[in-house]
């Protein structure tokens, strides 16, 4: 996360939002809480924001690494890259905390000027996954030209934790489902929510039962909704503490909304809590538990569902947004070697990797767009980890400026996520004014799909796996678009193929070409002289290396300039 020509911080402001101890730092002043580490002292002053795991460093790493090690083979998409950080107080945050987070990302980028895309990997499962949240709608409205948000879809392809359950009418049975404890309830391990989501207009009842899995009946049930208030429902002998239930009619989006909260320290041998929601009309509910403490299940008895497969495991915050561009995972390494271990996983090179989450959302979008490499990817491990998890690749190395780095490996949709942000800066880079809705339409049209992808878009692939260069190509030809028939009157032609720039001249006139990085520096100018009318010049550029670059000609009418790609 440093300049490699001299060792400068390319981070360049960091919230700490979960901490106030650190001499010298103090609250963004907009947001009044946490600290703002917005100078390199205090930056390596606090050294970082937990030593309990890497998942930060190693997602930032693959976004915007720009380190050198092995001739740079872990260096991220984006490695030239201003980069701002917030770190989140996970035990304590709200869904307003992370959207703050986004808009102080978003505020450095007007600072300056530059354009921005931030990445979230993180997810859970509280909300009606519809993209009516006040996180989603708010961060929605937040994204716009050169302000974009990518998301992982969540690491849950295999829980079971949802139930999509449409009632034809009234009369249609109900639906019936068991609370499967993660962890069997104790005073260490009692928790744990559901939530139902019914469809707007729909009318149901909602039972909580002790369930003897022997004698297969109800022993003790209660109904918990519809009701007023809170409402708590206890087990008598069959189980110690109680679950609470709330309920309302979402102001969000009119949808009926029942919360379940356990808080169960006990239960006896053979008994199960058990979920009735009993149809007063037709509509479609939707379950969702938190895939945490608890799941769904059907226990394998008669009479009883638990998910299926057309139950999305799609995660909130990442995953639901209609702005944001959510991202799954493909394997791209399935095997392993760290210095006590090696092995090999049980995932195919090429394929949708086993955790990555599918969709709809509950409102029957496509979910996520896009699948990136996520499965066993390599990326930076933080110095102050000190969790003893972390799967090294290598004890750590130090660069030229004593730094020490070190690299481990990690998988999921949250390594898929940077993937794709990293690469969607490269191409703000050269479209600054990118829209979410454009953003979208490019991974649309230039999706890779091949024999493991779907031929056409789902709910496991997305329209594909991401592809950085075509995608690039198009935000060059829509930043060109828009400025060759405004600014630059130099009306002759330029191509540019095969390693060769090809220039022809409808008039009399002198020219001068030049081809620049897009940091700025010049690599070919030639003074071509005096041009004739339909006169054509080749210039070869075999000595350009894979990358973007400014081409500009200027004749005495004035200069043109637009970007390329050589590969």
């Amino acid at each position: 996360f440093r300049n490699p020509e001299d060792g400068t911080f390319r981070i360049k402001k960091i919230w700490e939002q979960g901490t106030t101890k650190l001499e010298g730092a103090k609250a963004p002043e907009k947001y009044g809480y946490g600290i703002e580490l917005n100078t390199p002292e205090l930056i390596m002053e606090s050294q970082g924001d937990s030593k309990v795991n890497s998942h930060g460093t190693h997602v930032a790493g693959i976004a915007a690494g720009s380190d050198s090690f092995q001739d740079g083979a872990y260096v991220g998409n984006a490695p030239d890259a201003d980069i701002v950080l917030v770190a989140l107080d996970l035990n304590n945050c709200t869904n307003a905390d992370i959207c703050n987070g986004v808009k102080y990302i978003f505020d450095y980028a007007d600072e300056v000027g530059k354009p921005c895309v931030v990445n979230l990997s993180l997810g859970n499962h509280e909300g009606p996954h519809d993209g009516t949240t006040t996180f989603d709608t708010m961060t929605d409205k937040m994204q716009g030209p050169g302000r974009l948000i990518v998301g992982a879809a969540g690491n849950h392809r295999t829980d079971k934790f949802h139930i999509d359950h449409s009632f034809a009418s009234a009369d249609d049975a109900p639906l019936k489902t068991f609370v499967d404890y993660k962890l069997g309830p104790s005073l260490t391990s009692c928790g744990g929510n559901i939530e139902i989501w019914g469809e707007v207009g729909s009318e149901f009842t909602v039972d909580l039962a002790a369930y003897n899995t022997f004698n297969k009946k109800d022993m003790v049930s209660t109904t918990v909704y519809p009701t007023e208030g809170v409402t708590e429902a206890s087990f008598g002998r069959y189980a110690t503490g109680t679950w609470k239930v709330a309920s309302e009619i979402s102001p969000l989006n009119g949808k009926p909304h029942v919360v379940l909260t356990s808080a169960l320290t006990n239960m006896r041998n053979n008994y199960e809590i058990a979920i009735t929601i009993t149809p007063k009309n037709s509509g479609r509910v939707n379950i969702w538990a938190d895939d945490t403490y608890v799941g769904l299940s059907s226990k394998d008895i008669d009479g009883f569902i638990g998910p299926d497969e057309k139950s999305s495991t799609l995660a909130e915050i990442g995953g639901t947004g209609k702005r944001i561009l959510t991202v799954g995972a493909y394997t791209t390494r399935n095997t392993y070697k760290t210095n006590t271990a090696s092995g090999t996983l049980e995932e195919t090179i090429g394929a949708i990797s086993s955790f990555s989450s599918y969709g709809p959302t509950a409102d029957g979008r496509m979910k996520p767009e896009i699948t990136a490499p996520g499965c066993f990817i390599i990326s930076a491990v933080s110095t102050n980890d000190e969790s003893g998890n972390a799967m090294y690749i290598d004890q750590g190395w130090y660069d030229k400026y004593g730094h020490k780095n070190i690299y481990g490996y990690m998988q999921g949709t949250s390594m898929a996520s940077p993937f794709v942000a990293g690469i969607v800066a490269t191409w703000l880079q050269a479209y600054p004014e990118l829209t979410p809705e454009q953003l979208h339409e490019i991974v649309a049209s230039t999706a890779r799909k091949d024999s493991f992808t779907s031929t056409e878009a789902d709910n496991n692939w997305g329209y594909g796996k991401i592809n950085a260069m075509d995608g690039l190509k198009k935000c060059i030809e829509m930043q060109t678009a828009g400025c060759e028939n405004i600014e630059y009157p130099f009306d002759g032609s330029i191509k540019v193929a095969n390693n060769n720039i090809a220039i022809s001249f409808p008039r009399d006139t002198r020219a001068a070409v030049s081809v620049a990085n897009m940091s700025g520096h010049l690599i070919i100018y030639k003074d071509l002289g005096s041009r004739n009318a339909g006169e054509s010049v080749n210039i070869p550029m075999t000595s350009l290396q894979k990358g973007v670059y400014l081409l500009s000609v200027k004749t005495g009418a004035g200069t043109k300039s637009y970007k390329f790609v050589c590969q």
